[in-house]
C-alpha cells in the first residue's frame, strides 16, 4: 500500500509518496507559477493528478490548514487542499487529515515543533546527507504521522 502525503499551498504544495513501512518512494515540491489564483489552482490539480497516476496511492493524507491571525490566508489555503482532496476523491484513495500540531508530535513528541526541527528530523529518519525543502519535509511529516496511526491502530 502506497500512502501520498500532502503539505498544500498555493505556492508550494509539499509532497511524499511513502509505502506501508514508511520507505520513501519519492517526495518533492509542486512550485505553482503566476498570480493568478485559479491558473495555480490547476497547477496543483495537474501536478497532483501526475504522481497519483505514476503511484496509485491508496491513502491521501493531507495536513489541515492552521487559522492564525489571517483568516484570508487560511481561506486561499483552503482552495490548495480542496484540490488535493479533488484529486484523491478522483482517484478513489482513502483521505486522511491530520492538524499541524498532530503531525509535529508525531515525528517530534513536541507540538511546537518548527519547520527546521521537521527537517532535520525527517533528515535523520531517512538518513539523508542533505536537508530536503521544508515543504516536502512536511509531507514526509504527515506521511509518517499517518503511519503511524495506522500502526497503531488508533
Amino acid at each position: 500500500m502506497k500512502v501520498l502525503a500532502i503539505d498544500p499551498g498555493t505556492r508550494r504544495t509539499g509532497y511524499a509518496v511513502l509505502d506501508r513501512f514508511g520507505s520513501l518512494a519519492e517526495c518533492g515540491v509542486l512550485a505553482t507559477r503566476g498570480k493568478d489564483l485559479p491558473g495555480r489552482l490547476l497547477q496543483i490539480h495537474r501536478g497532483v493528478e501526475q504522481i497519483v497516476r505514476r503511484h496509485r496511492p491508496k491513502h491521501v493524507a493531507i495536513e489541515r490548514p492552521f487559522v492564525g491571525r489571517s483568516v484570508a490566508s487560511a481561506l486561499t489555503l483552503a482552495s490548495a487542499r480542496a484540490v488535493c482532496l479533488l484529486v484523491a476523491a478522483a482517484a478513489r484513495a482513502r483521505v486522511f487529515d491530520y492538524a499541524p500540531t498532530q503531525v509535529k508530535r508525531a515525528i517530534s513528541m513536541n507540538g511546537l515543533s518548527t519547520k527546521s526541527d521537521l527537517q532535520r528530523i525527517v533528515q535523520l529518519l531517512l538518513g539523508l546527507r542533505e536537508l530536503t525543502s521544508a515543504d516536502a519535509a512536511d509531507a514526509i511529516a504527515i506521511g509518517y504521522c499517518h503511519l503511524h496511526r495506522l500502526n497503531s491502530g488508533a
